[in-house]
């Protein structure tokens, strides 16, 4: 399999592959860019406070006389869509303004309840309420996703009674309760600001409208069938622990990603309150796609399944016995079945798995005792994919971890995957993969404070008391202590796997950037710029000219 070499990206979790990419249809063009707001804006002109300019399909706002005073447009939703609807707008502000805009959302009818979702010219986002207390803001936080003197998209979705809100298709936070999911949407504009707005949406499910919130020179492409020509920027993106041992939004990884991709999901929590899940501790679930879902990459969600003379095993999610990778992908795929039908072409243990398969299965094999029997298997299957929003190929890689071992006279063989991640393009495109795959996994990185929190989880969870109600419980116990025990031994050989293997099987080089740090780059480029606000930009073009193209300045990197 050629594309092998653009594999072990990681694919969408199911939950954020149905999800995280469903974007909206292709957005209209000329006086429809603002969508149903148009016809609601004012025209060209100044009141005692704003000055308004409009233009087709162009909205500028800005504050001329109150830097206190707030201004909005709306447009009541449309029947059926409360609760489920997506918002989008894409704006500019300008470099001198202190107040921010953005979205109006959740205007009552009444006229005395709304939120805002704001941007200012720094890349603080904010999230403001008006009630019965006033206007104030509730939260505020920066984010590596924001594009300096660019066009920027903020977004939010509904799901229910919850929203989450976010920068540049990167996920920033979610909130819930009464006040959410419901009322009128527009733009909005807070303090002495100058904003320029080019996109609004506000649909339901694949009705939407969207816009990458990049503007016209970006040389990387979002289009169904395209790849980037002479150039491609990547841009770097934190991927958040929203709920870990802090209880507060914590950067947990970083990496690259390709300018326009839209992010979503980050470090989910599962088993904190020693209860049994598909998996204990903390799992990396991001995706990373472009903007009309046709080219993605993501990791998985973890699973774990188990089966005992006496029945299945409470510590795991299923109560299968699944003693090789390919049942434990048939296995995973029917169970998703619900928001993604995967129809499998083909099957292969391929040698680029051997040397990931092996490293896990050295430190595997180590946590158990003689007596016990552990394995490991990969597979790498090749697959057709179908959701309510499109349909894709795939590329599926599966690493799972096996045992078996007895206990009080009961025999447990029990399991949990150790990896399911892949890649995905528009069907027919799978064996010509996208340039931007590799340096996204190539220049995924742990932040050591995260690290250093997430291991004191475990040390506080292995020094707990666990249940002992019976003989049945303290013998799933005691199997799922023997995997805890070896816990920093399995992570830490999971990092060294990821990193040895890669860069056997990636087609990338290392760059040094103008701070000195290292970073892995697609090696079909031979030349990459830093660029003043931090993206690198990837070309063939030796007469590149960062002022020229993108309007800001930039330095030229060497390769090391």
């Amino acid at each position: 399999m050629r594309a092998l070499h653009m594999i072990f990206p990681a694919l969408l979790t199911l939950f954020i592959w149905s999800l995280a990419f469903v974007s909206p249809a292709t957005a209209q063009s000329g006086s429809e860019d603002l969508g149903r707001l148009t016809q609601y804006l004012p025209a060209s002109g100044q009141d005692d406070i704003w000055r308004y300019t409009k233009n087709g399909s162009s909205f500028e706002l800005q504050n001329v006389g109150d830097p206190q005073a707030i201004k909005y447009f709306f447009v009541a939703p449309e029947d059926g869509t409360e609760g489920r609807r997506q918002i989008n707008i894409v704006l500019e502000i300008h470099p001198d303004s202190t107040g921010s805009a953005g979205i109006l959302y959740g205007l009552n009818d009444a006229r005395d309840l709304y939120h805002m979702l704001t941007l200012d010219a720094q890349g603080m986002v904010r999230v403001f309420r008006r009630d019965g207390d006033g206007f104030r803001s509730l939260l505020e936080q920066s984010s590596s996703a924001f594009e300096q003197g660019r066009a920027n998209m903020l977004t939010i979705e509904e799901n229910g009674d919850e929203i989450s809100y976010l920068l540049n298709g990167t996920s920033l936070g979610s909130v819930g309760g009464d006040l959410f999911g419901f009322g009128a949407v527009g733009l909005a504009a807070v303090g002495d600001v100058q904003a320029y707005f080019t996109r609004f949406s506000d649909g339901a499910g694949s009705d939407q409208s969207s816009n990458t919130g990049q503007s016209n020179n970006t040389l990387a492409s979002n289009q169904t069938n395209s790849l980037p020509g002479e150039a491609i920027e990547m841009r770097r993106v934190q991927i958040m622990d929203q709920n870990g041992p802090t209880g507060r939004p914590f950067p947990a990884y970083e990496t690259l990603v390709p300018a326009g991709w839209k992010t979503q999901g980050g470090v989910k929590w599962s088993n904190s309150d020693g209860q049994a899940g598909c998996f204990t501790g903390a799992g990396l679930m991001w995706g990373t796609g472009t903007q009309d879902e046709a080219y993605g990459l993501a990791f998985m969600d973890p699973l774990s399944w188990g089966m005992s003379t006496n029945g299945p095993v409470g510590y795991m999610c299923l109560g299968q016995d699944l003693t090789d990778a390919e049942m434990v992908s048939r296995a995973y795929f029917q169970a998703i079945s619900g928001t993604m039908q995967v129809t499998i072409r083909d099957v292969q243990r391929a040698p680029e798995l051997e040397p990931l398969t092996q490293l896990i299965g050295q430190a595997w094999r180590a946590s158990w005792p003689a007596s016990a029997k552990a394995w490991v298997d990969g597979v790498v299957i090749r697959a057709h994919v179908r959701t309510q929003q499109r349909e894709n190929d795939a590329y599926i890689v599966v690493v799972t971890k096996h045992a078996e071992a007895n206990y009080s006279g009961a025999v447990y063989r029990d399991g949990r995957t150790a990896m399911i991640m892949g890649i995905f393009t528009p069907v027919g495109k799978l064996d010509e993969g996208h340039p931007g795959f590799a340096p996204i996994i190539n220049n995924l990185r742990v932040n050591p404070q995260w690290k250093q929190l997430e291991t004191q989880w475990w040390v506080n969870k292995l020094n707990q008391p666990r249940p002992n109600p019976n003989i049945a419980a303290k013998a799933d116990t005691s199997i799922g202590d023997m995997m805890f025990e070896s816990w920093k031994k399995r992570e830490g050989m999971r990092d060294a796997g990821h990193a040895k293997s890669i860069n056997g099987i990636w087609e990338v080089q290392p760059w040094k950037t103008p701070s000195g740090n290292t970073v892995m780059l697609n090696q079909n480029y031979n030349h990459a710029w830093q660029l003043q606000n931090g993206s690198i930009v990837l070309t063939n073009n030796a007469n590149f000219n960062p002022m020229q193209t993108y309007n800001q300045t930039g330095q030229q990197m060497q390769q090391n």
